[in-house]
Formats: C-alpha cells, sequence, structure tokens
C-alpha cells in the first residue's frame, strides 16, 4: 500500500488512498525511505512486460521526475514535505482522545480549529503544496478530528454503554495549547485564503467549521468576514478598512431577499439570536457592516456562501460557494420589526459558473428518486438481485447502448451481447485452488454489541479502541495498517459496531458509460467521510500465477503486508498498538514479498460494483485492509472508504497507483479525475484502448499570435521547457508568416505547422486595417485550425493540448470541440493582466476620472502609469477590443499561463490564483542565460530582423566594463523626430558610451550627420542579439521604452534600467521598474510629451555614475538571482511547468 503519509503526523493522521496494485505499475528503483512520499511500487515481472501497454497516467510524475534526475546526474531530491515539517506540524494521536475537554461538540470543533489554524506555517526551505490539496488534506484532517470527539461524545453519553474513566491517565493526557484549551486565541488563517485558490463555485462545505479552517470564511456565527484595521501595514496598506472577504447568506434574518444573481443583505447584529430571525435591537454601522459599505465605495467583490437544509450534513445544514458578487449600493432604514438595519445590494460577476442554488434552495447534484427517473437505463440491477441494493447501468453514450453485464432491457445483436457473457456478477469472494483459508480465530467474549475497548479482545488488536464510530451505520475515523473487526466466533452480533465492512451495500450505487474511461460509478447518496462503500470482490490468487495476465487490468493486490513493513517504497500508516503474527511468519521469502505481494483479487471473470470504479490521482475514496475471520495480513480484505464527504451523483475513484494527492495539476489542484481506461471487452472499448496505446507521448499545440516576436519568443521558449520535460510541442503560425521567419532549432525538437489567417499573399497588410485582419483571423483560423488537428490525429500525431495567445480567445472554442486541454498564454505582466481584467469586467471606469486608481494586489497607480488604453481612452479602439476579448471566455480554460514568476509579482498573482488556475512560468528566456539547463538554448529562435551581432560585439569588447548604455526602443515602437533627436543629443552629453539600436524604418529621424558627429563614442545599428549585449561584461544601463519582456531580459541579466515609456503596458511597466523593483528610474516628459536631453543626460549619469546608481544596481543582482531561481530545478516556476506537464500527460 503506497501512502504518502508518515506515522503520527497531520498528513498520516488522514483518510488516504492507498497504491493499488492495478497490474500495470512499473517499478522505479530509488533509495528507500519511509518518509519518501513519491515513491512507486515494485512489481514482478509480469508487470514489467506489461510496461508498454499501461496508461500514460502510470507515467505521469515518473517522467518528470526522470527528466529532473538526469539532470542532477542521478541524484534524487524529492520535492517533498520533509521530516522536520511533519515534526512541526504533528497532532499526537492520544492528544486528540483527552477527556479534559469542553462539554460540547460545537466547542470542542472551536478548539480544534484553533490548533489547526496554528499549524497553517510552512518553512521556507519545503516546496508548498498547491492550495487545493492544502484544502483538501485540512478538511480530512478536520472530518478525522470530528470523528475522533464524536468517538468521545459517544462514550461520554454513555452510547457504548461504558463511561469514561477519568483516572484512567491515558484518558486524560491533556498538553499546554492542547485542542482542549478553548481559551487560546487561534491565529486568522491568511486571508489570501489558502482556499481562494481552490474552491471552485459550487463546492459544498458541511458545517461552518470547515470554512473556518481553511479560510473561507472564518467567522463561527457572524456572516461578514472581514480584514480587520490590524492588516493595515501588510497587503492592504493601500485600502481603507474594514474591508468585506465573504458573507454567508442563510436565511436568519427577517430582512433577506435573495434572487440568486441579485442579493439584498441584511447588515449583521441586532437580531434574535434563538432562532426567529427578528430584530431585536438597531444595527450600528462598525466592523462586518463598515466592512461591507467599504467594498462598496472601493469596489472590492466579496465571496457569496449560501447555506440551505441538508439531512444529510451532520449539522443540518450544507454551505454552497456561489461565486464573487459586488457590493453596489448601501443604505439604512427601518426593519420589518421596527429597527434601524442596513442593508447592501450585491449582484453578482459575469463570466462565473452557473450558479448551483437559488433562492437558498439546494438543486444540484440529486441522486434520482426512482428507477423511472433515469435516462440511459440499460439494466436495472447488475447483480441480477444479489446486493440487497439495487445497482442499475446507464449508457448514454455507446450507439447501439450496451450494458456492463450483457443483461440488457432491450435487443441486441448476439455477437455484441457475447462480448460480455464471460464476466460473472459475484458478491462474496472466490479462492483458487492452490490457495488454502486460513482457519478462523477466536473472537471476542462480547455479547450483543462490543461496548468496551478494555475488554474487547478485538478492539485490543486495534490500540485499545474501535476503529468506527457508531454515527452513520459506522464510520472509520482513521485509515490504519489494517483494522481488525470482530468475526464469525466473537460473541457480538451483527450490529456491533466492529463489523462496519461487513453489512453489504448500504448506499445506492450507479454503473454508468462514461464518454473516455470506460465504466465508472456514481452514488445517488450523500456518502460521508469514513464510511464504507463497497468491498473489491474477485477471486483471491497467487500473484506468481497472473505474470503472464498482462491483458487483465482487474487485478488487485494485497499488499498489507510490504505496507506495514514499509517495503518496495510504500509509506507506513497509523501503527497499532497489538499486532499478531501471522503463522510461520519469519519462514516468507522476504525478497518475493519485498517484490511484489505474494496474494492479490482477481476481479477480471467475476467480481462485483468495486471492478468499475475508476482512477484519480485526486481520488474520494481509499483502500483500507480488513481482517475479520482470520489474522493473516496476507489474505486481508480490500474495503473502500470514502476520503471525503461525497455528494450525490459525484463519480467514485481511487487511486491505482500513486499517493493520494501525489501529482499535482495546478492549484493546483491535484490531478483530479483524468482516469485510466478500463479494458473492456466492447468493440468501443478495443478501439479505445489501441488509440491509447498509439499515443507515445503528449502533444502540445502552441499558438502565439502571428508576427509580433514579444508574444511568439516567450511562447517558443515555454515550448522548449516543455520538450525538455518530454513533451511534443509543435509550434503553429500564419501561411504567409512561414514564408518569412525561420525558425531556429538546433536540437530539432520543435516543429512547425501553419494555419491560414485569411490573407495568405500579403498578412496584415493585405487587410488594410486591424479590425478586418482580426475578424478575418477569427473565422478563417478557426476552421483551419480545426483541420490541422483533424489532420494530425489521422497521420499519427495526435493533440493533447493547446497553448493559445491571449489576443486569440477563438482558438479555446475550437479546441474545447476536439476535448483538448487548453492554456491561454499571456505575454504581459500579471499587474497589468489584472488591470485589464478589471477593465473588460466593468470593475474599473471608463474613462478613468480619479486621479488614482487602486485595484488589489497592485500599488496605487496614477493614472497616466495606467496602460495607455486606459490613459487614452478610445485611441486604440481595434486594440481594446482585442484586450477585453482576452477574458470573454478565460474562464473556460483549463490554465491560464503568464510570463512572470511569483516572486516579481507576489501580491497580485495570489489574487490572480483566486479566480483562475494560474501558472506563472517566467522568466521565458533562453535557457543559456538564465538557469542553463538546456545547454543548446542559447537564443529565441525566431526574428523578423537580421542582427548586426560582430560588429554590436567587437565594439562592445573595446570598451571598458560597465561603460556602455545600450538604448533600444524595440520592434515596434515608433519615436516622432523631435524626440529622436532629443535622444540623439542627451546620449552626446553623457559621459557614457552608447550602443543605439534604429531600425531602418526609423533612421530617416536621426539629425543630420549625427553618426559622423559622435566618432567611437558611439555605435548605430539597424538590429542585434539583444540578449548577448545585455549580457556583456561593458554594459552599464539600458534606456528602454520598458517593453515586458525586454524588462524582463534586462532583470534575469542583471542590467539597470532607464525607462521611458511609450504606450501599452509600458507606462505600467515602468512604475514597477522605479517603485516595487527598484531596478532603474523613469525619464518623465515635458508638457508636450517629450523627454528632454538634459532629462536624459542626468538620468544617464545617475544610473551609471550617482548615489542611485549604487542602490539600483544592488537590486538589478538581487532580481536575477531570484529570476534564476524561479527557472532553476525546483523554483516556483519550473514547479508551475511540471504541474502542468502533469495534468497534460493524464489528459
Amino acid at each position: 500500500m503506497v501512502v504518502n503519509q508518515s506515522p503520527h503526523t497531520v498528513e498520516s493522521s488522514l483518510p488516504t488512498a492507498e497504491s493499488r496494485g492495478k497490474r500495470l505499475k512499473i517499478a522505479t528503483p530509488e533509495k528507500k525511505d519511509e518518509k519518501n512520499v513519491a515513491g512507486q511500487r515494485r512489481v514482478s515481472s509480469r508487470l514489467q512486460a506489461a510496461k508498454q501497454k499501461a496508461d500514460k497516467e502510470i507515467l505521469v510524475k515518473k517522467r518528470v521526475e526522470l527528466l529532473d534526475l538526469d539532470e542532477d546526474g542521478g541524484s534524487s531530491k524529492k520535492k517533498v514535505v520533509n521530516g522536520d515539517f511533519r515534526e512541526k506540524r504533528k497532532l499526537k494521536d492520544d492528544q486528540t482522545r483527552t477527556q479534559n475537554l469542553p462539554e460540547t461538540t460545537e466547542l470542542k470543533m472551536v478548539a480544534m480549529a484553533a490548533k489547526i489554524d496554528s499549524l497553517k506555517s510552512i518553512p521556507s526551505n519545503v516546496v508548498a503544496k498547491s492550495a487545493h490539496i492544502k484544502v483538501k488534506e485540512t478538511i480530512r484532517l478536520f472530518n478525522k478530528h470530528y470523528l475522533h470527539f464524536v468517538q468521545e461524545e459517544e462514550k461520554r453519553c454513555g452510547t457504548g454503554g461504558v463511561k469514561v474513566d477519568k483516572k484512567d491517565p491515558k484518558a486524560m493526557i491533556a498538553h499546554k495549547g492542547d485542542v482542549g484549551d478553548v481559551k487560546n486565541k487561534s491565529k486568522r488563517p491568511d486571508l489570501k485564503a489558502i482556499s481562494k485558490a481552490s474552491i471552485d463555485v459550487g463546492h459544498q462545505f458541511y458545517s461552518r467549521a470547515e470554512m473556518c479552517v481553511v479560510g473561507f470564511h472564518n467567522h463561527w456565527l457572524n456572516g461578514i468576514d472581514f480584514v480587520g484595521q490590524n492588516h493595515k501595514k501588510g497587503e492592504f496598506k493601500n485600502y481603507i478598512l474594514p474591508l468585506a472577504v465573504a458573507i454567508v447568506l442563510s436565511g436568519q434574518y427577517e430582512d433577506d431577499l435573495d434572487n440568486a444573481e441579485d442579493v439584498i443583505y441584511t447588515g449583521q447584529g441586532g437580531h434574535d439570536l434563538t432562532g426567529n430571525k427578528r430584530q431585536i435591537r438597531d444595527q450600528v454601522l462598525e466592523r462586518g457592516n463598515l466592512a461591507l459599505k467599504n467594498c462598496v465605495e472601493q469596489g472590492v467583490p466579496v465571496r457569496v456562501i449560501r447555506g440551505h437544509q441538508c439531512p444529510s450534513s451532520y449539522t443540518g445544514k450544507v454551505y454552497t460557494y456561489d461565486g464573487l458578487y459586488k457590493v453596489v449600493q448601501y443604505w439604512k432604514q427601518k426593519g420589518i420589526s421596527g429597527f434601524t438595519v442596513f442593508k447592501y445590494r450585491l449582484r453578482r460577476l459575469e463570466g462565473q459558473p452557473t450558479l448551483t442554488t437559488s433562492q437558498v434552495q439546494y438543486v444540484n447534484g440529486r441522486g434520482p428518486k426512482s428507477p423511472s427517473e433515469i435516462q440511459g437505463l440499460v439494466c436495472e440491477d447488475i447483480s441480477g438481485g444479489q446486493e440487497d441494493v439495487p445497482i442499475p447501468a446507464t449508457n448514454l453514450v455507446d450507439d447501439p447502448p450496451v450494458a456492463p453485464t450483457g443483461k440488457l432491457n432491450f435487443q441486441i445483436s448476439l455477437s455484441l451481447f457475447l462480448c460480455f457473457s464471460d464476466y460473472k456478477y459475484c458478491k462474496k469472494m472466490t479462492v483458487a485452488e492452490n490457495i488454502k483459508i486460513p482457519t478462523n480465530v477466536a473472537g471476542c467474549n462480547c455479547k450483543g454489541v462490543c461496548c468496551d475497548p478494555k475488554t474487547c479482545a478485538c478492539a485490543k488488536l486495534n490500540g485499545s479502541d474501535f476503529p468506527y464510530v457508531r454515527r452513520d451505520g459506522g464510520r472509520l475515523i482513521e485509515a490504519k495498517h489494517v483494522v481488525f473487526e470482530c468475526g464469525p466466533r466473537c460473541g457480538c452480533g451483527p450490529s456491533c459496531v466492529n463489523r462496519a465492512s461487513q453489512r453489504g451495500l448500504r448506499y445506492r450505487l450507479e454503473v454508468f458509460r462514461t464518454p473516455k474511461k470506460g465504466w465508472g460509478v456514481r452514488s445517488w447518496d450523500f456518502i460521508p467521510a469514513g464510511a464504507p462503500v463497497c468491498e473489491y470482490i474477485g477471486v483471491i490468487r497467487r500473484t506468481e500465477d497472473l505474470d503472464d495476465a498482462s491483458e487483465n487490468y482487474y487485478i488487485l493486490d494485497i499488499d498489507c503486508l510490504q505496507t506495514m513493513r514499509g517495503l518496495g517504497q510504500r509509506n507506513r500508516r497509523q501503527q497499532d498498538a497489538s499486532l499478531p503474527m501471522i503463522p510461520n511468519m519469519d519462514s516468507i521469502d522476504e525478497q518475493k514479498s519485498e517484490s511484489v505481494p505474494e496474494f492479490c483479487i482477481d476481479a477480471g471473470s467475476s467480481g462485483n460494483v468495486a471492478r468499475y470504479i475508476n482512477h484519480s490521482c485526486d481520488p474520494n475514496l481509499f483502500i483500507q485492509c480488513v481482517l475479520s475471520a482470520h489474522h493473516d495480513f496476507r489474505l486481508a480484505r480490500l474495503i473502500l472508504f470514502a476520503a471525503d464527504n461525497i455528494p450525490p451523483m459525484q463519480e467514485l475513484s481511487y487511486d491505482y497507483c500513486y499517493p493520494i494527492d501525489g501529482v499535482y495539476g495546478p492549484d493546483g489542484k491535484g490531478i483530479g479525475h483524468t482516469k485510466m481506461v478500463k479494458a473492456e471487452n466492447s468493440t468501443q472499448s478495443k478501439s479505445m484502448e489501441e488509440e491509447h496505446k498509439s499515443k507515445k507521448e503528449a502533444h502540445v499545440l502552441i499558438l502565439p499570435f502571428p508576427g509580433l516576436l514579444g508574444h511568439m519568443n516567450p511562447m517558443l521558449q515555454l515550448a522548449r521547457r516543455l520538450v525538455s520535460k518530454g513533451i511534443k510541442a509543435t509550434l503553429l503560425t500564419t501561411i504567409f508568416l512561414s514564408k518569412s521567419v525561420t525558425l531556429s532549432d538546433p536540437t530539432g525538437s520543435i516543429h512547425l505547422e501553419t494555419i491560414s489567417d485569411g490573407f495568405d499573399q500579403g498578412g496584415f497588410a493585405q487587410a488594410g486595417s486591424d479590425e478586418i485582419y482580426l475578424s478575418t483571423f477569427k473565422s478563417a483560423g478557426s476552421q483551419s485550425l480545426a483541420s490541422l488537428i483533424k489532420k494530425l490525429g489521422e497521420i499519427g500525431q495526435p493533440l493533447d493540448a493547446i497553448i493559445y495567445d491571449a489576443f486569440l480567445p477563438w482558438t479555446l472554442d475550437v479546441a474545447k470541440q476536439f476535448g483538448l486541454l487548453t492554456a491561454v498564454f499571456f505575454t504581459q505582466s500579471c499587474a497589468v493582466n489584472s488591470i485589464y481584467y478589471h477593465m473588460s469586467k466593468g470593475l474599473l471606469k471608463l474613462p478613468v476620472e480619479e486621479p488614482n486608481a487602486s485595484l488589489p494586489g497592485l500599488p496605487v497607480l496614477q493614472v497616466s502609469e495606467l496602460p495607455s488604453l486606459l490613459y487614452h481612452y478610445g485611441s486604440f479602439p481595434a486594440l481594446f477590443d482585442m484586450v477585453v476579448a482576452q477574458f470573454s471566455n478565460i474562464d473556460e480554460a483549463d490554465w491560464v499561463l503568464v510570463n512572470s514568476f511569483h516572486h516579481l509579482e507576489k501580491e497580485v498573482i495570489d489574487w490572480m490564483s483566486g479566480i483562475w488556475r494560474l501558472g506563472t512560468i517566467g522568466p521565458t528566456i533562453p535557457s543559456m542565460f538564465l538557469d542553463k539547463r538546456l545547454e543548446n538554448n542559447k537564443d529565441y529562435g525566431i526574428s523578423l530582423f537580421k542582427p548586426d551581432t560582430s560588429t554590436c560585439m567587437n565594439w562592445l569588447n573595446s570598451k571598458p566594463n560597465g561603460a556602455v548604455v545600450y538604448v533600444s526602443f524595440g520592434s515596434l515602437a515608433m519615436l516622432g523626430a523631435e524626440q529622436m533627436a532629443e535622444i540623439a543629443w542627451g546620449l552626446k552629453s553623457s559621459n557614457c558610451y552608447f550602443l543605439w539600436v534604429v531600425r531602418e524604418s526609423e533612421e530617416p529621424k536621426l539629425p543630420e550627420n549625427f553618426k559622423g558627429e559622435i566618432g567611437d563614442k558611439g555605435l548605430i545599428v539597424d538590429w542585434c542579439n539583444q540578449l548577448e549585449v545585455l549580457e556583456h561584461e561593458s554594459l552599464g544601463c539600458f534606456f528602454t521604452h520598458c517593453g515586458h519582456n525586454s524588462v524582463i531580459e534586462a532583470m534575469c541579466l542583471g542590467v539597470p534600467l532607464l525607462a521611458m515609456p511609450q504606450i501599452h503596458d509600458q507606462a505600467t511597466n515602468a512604475k514597477y521598474v522605479e517603485d516595487v523593483w527598484g531596478i532603474g528610474i523613469r525619464a518623465f516628459p515635458d508638457e508636450k510629451g517629450i523627454v528632454g536631453r538634459e532629462i536624459i543626460k542626468e538620468c544617464i549619469n545617475e544610473v551609471m555614475e550617482g548615489e542611485k546608481g549604487k542602490e539600483i544596481k544592488n537590486n538589478a543582482i538581487k532580481w536575477k538571482n531570484l529570476a534564476r531561481e524561479a527557472v532553476d530545478k525546483g523554483g516556483s516556476s519550473d514547479q508551475k511547468i511540471d504541474e502542468f506537464v502533469a495534468q497534460l500527460l493524464c489528459a
């Protein structure tokens, strides 16, 4: 059993999935370590022979790790939570069982949440898990402790027929600061909220306590959660505090009016807490009420959570996150009861998923009430009446539809029927002839039901306590090596709490046909965490007898013994106090048991509903080994338990191979619900399997906006990073541009394909206007792209994903038609993208009338520091429309990739991560100028101009170190003749050498005879290799227009900047260069918009020789190192690329 937990840690106490031996696992030799969370199972020679037929999801994390190992010369550095971190976060199990606790479960939950909150800081030397994983693990930890408290409450209330002995020292263990100390003030979770980036619209919480422990809404009773004055010196320093961040709308106030998209919300305070909803005194404009008022005035949206009745929840309610709402208005009035109340109108922001609640009535995920409601029913009960609860099967995919057992409710051909005739549903386990099951062991002497764990022999085997609580028919408190249940020779009856897994199916399950994963299973009922779902049933066989059965996808190892010993890179679970010895334990072949378990369960020809449950790297079930009749660990029963609270109609899944959440995909998220295709014997399943085998590697298509070097080169560099991690990449450009652009790729690893933009002969110039080109490109490009995707599939090079330029949002619509993974790529900074997002959603009103703009995660910006689309509103209508269109369907993209890195724009990146699955994967410059991990990556590979490299390098070589000012305004900027003259004379009058790039089209604007007057002090060229120039030791300053790529290149090479922004995002970039990063200064224009020669001269001299220049140079070196760390192995950007690769390989 491979589990990613060490014993006695916060992680180990969570119910987690085991890495089950679905017979496709490939061994990966690694250093044996019980704390290794990423270890792979060892397998037999039969499994190694099946390697080529394994689904590529098995290779997800291994492929990325092996590539990293190659770079390190074979060293094995695991990006995992180390032992020190585990020790800092551990909660001793005996602490949770203390009897010195508050008298109510609610107070226990409060105290426990305080303890959890205190564990949220992560050392800097630990690679942090994604936000999604943190949330999931925190809620699992919460559920585990909740069940512990339920067990203590059952004892206290005498539910089990035994009272707690307060004199028992084991029962009274309590430590200072333990969960029982309710007086300790809990630390408020980070308001950036680990949950913001990972709680999707529609997510359900089953109590207010769950929202508190993950930081989503931090009040147990109050409806308004807000940022208080104690945060005014942090990231909220630019806001007026308090500021609301979330509200709960659950019908507790008589004046509330909920119209789903539009809400009238009553402020907090003054109502009767007995539950009659009436106001008994006036409300006051303070705390939460004042915070909502400030949201109105500052345009800050809030998270809205709706509470509604739910009998399945242990609190009687479910709280559903319904998305972001803007607080558009507030006022005070006399309420229904005659007292003053504050009212707030909230309006839901556009572009979010559809509401799952309406009028505080939950409407999502309801299972059918009867078979008559089922669509696509092909079998009323696949068990043929064997199970107490019928298991229907549905198929809305196949034509004609088929059932998983061949029992159909309509006529089909005989040949199709025979495809399923070799499988038989079986409720009970059968045993191969060459296996002898041990005799039943003596059990406990309890009568009726087991009550006292001190006297029950079976409870003593579980650590002197029962592994289950009685609630909901029996729920497992936490995962263990093995659970000992009462057996046939015990004195207790079938209602005993310690027989929870022996009672058969208790939930209404449905087997349904999925479009791409074969058959799957879902429940019509809510399944609480820890509840047993079903046992894996089949034929118990010796593993060695199945070494040649490579086509059988339904074999599950019984590896209880290996997990207990920590063999084969398995991670040990919760230790048990007393473990009996199996017969002839010492005579077991150690080498054999370490290689592969001795026994397995084969459900290929006969089995139960468990055989249809799919794999996921982000599962909601886990497998627990259980012993009841005998105590031979090698022949333990395998029971599937709920790892989470599972709502109705959610597909059930467990992890066939990896530790639970061991492969991260965004946010994080764990690679969710990307399943293996099970090998069915139907014609369709065979074709799916053959198609899957033909895919040798994941294939991604890269589509930048044609002709823009600032877009093409960063996306090409991302393609090279992906290739270095085993991904096949194809760069896409237009037919016209392909005639003039040459792709320089020494390794030959990047392929080039073309599509039509509708102007194959002349490109943009042929169109005549921006509007015509963009509209034609959308229509012609969509058709051409769809044809290319089909063609690549037909020639055996099918695509798995498309990374497309944000300027081409129609690409996503085409990609979704083919079921491809999609990633939108932004070439500008996160700050600029955030400004454009607020503009596109109407959150930043245009034209901007206020002198300053304040947006989440950004410094206060003067109007002139905003992008020119806002500062000069209406001046670029076509570009404005294109920028707005970037966000038209962005919420449908699987990833949002940005050419930035986390440390560079931490605040705004954290804010954006709460909206999208964000991947900061920059800086995207050639590796040899940064981390040097890609040896052949020495230039961008695409250039629209021919650089005069030899002339530049020879001239630079003749100059002293740090003496040259490099001047370039990019490939698009067009300066006026007056500005060109001011730059020329400012450079000439400075004390420095200068290298000035003046494109051929701009050269006539130079002052007459200027080239002849400068002599050897300056060199003017048409174009140069900018990276080589910036890297040269003679460089002391870069005089730039502040395009994002130019700024990033200078930062990566530690070159100070003199900023003279021109258009688009450049003014905002310049603001960051000077005031945020401190790597340069700005040259400000006069009232006519011209930067004069004296200003230029003074700025150059200040950067090159002044006191300010020394500080700038130090900052430049600091950011150079941070940029390198981001893309180096294990850095923030490298991790994001690995997460994307992991999901891509699962796609």
